[in-house]
């Protein structure tokens, strides 16, 4: 398996761990019923590396949590226990990755993109590096 879907398939079980079982890969539409707060893993972006003998690469992942506008409490917690993933290897089935802890990014921000509503987005873009 490609080390991009490894790393997003390692966040989503954990992130889907974190959030009881409220972890999707899409952002759900209006019309289907979610529960606040719930977790997104989104894209994997890959910068590539290598030399004469190895090929490894930096990789980015997007991941936001949703909630309500009483929710931001709840979207902050959930938010640092992700990022807190980071803090040891992540060691998949065939890849270990590391992450230097400058350079990560969160944020938690009021979204209102979606008329007569508010939430609270957190986002986190982590990027990890292929050992």
């Amino acid at each position: 398996m490609s080390p991009e879907q490894e790393l997003f398939d390692w966040f989503y079980m954990r992130a889907n761990e974190l959030s009881s079982n409220n972890t999707y890969d899409y952002l759900p539409q209006q019309d289907e019923p979610v529960e606040y707060p719930f977790v997104k893993v989104g894209d994997v972006y890959t910068t590539s590396t290598g030399t004469k003998t190895s090929v490894g690469g930096s990789y980015t992942i997007y991941i936001d949590v949703w909630g309500r506008h009483t929710d931001r409490l709840a979207v902050a917690e959930l938010v640092d226990k992700l990022y807190a993933l980071i803090f040891s290897p992540v060691k998949t089935e065939n890849y270990v990755f590391i992450a230097s802890h400058s350079g990560q990014q969160q944020q938690i921000t009021t979204d209102t993109s979606v008329p007569n509503s508010v939430f609270i987005r957190g986002m986190l873009i982590l990027t990890l590096e292929r050992t």
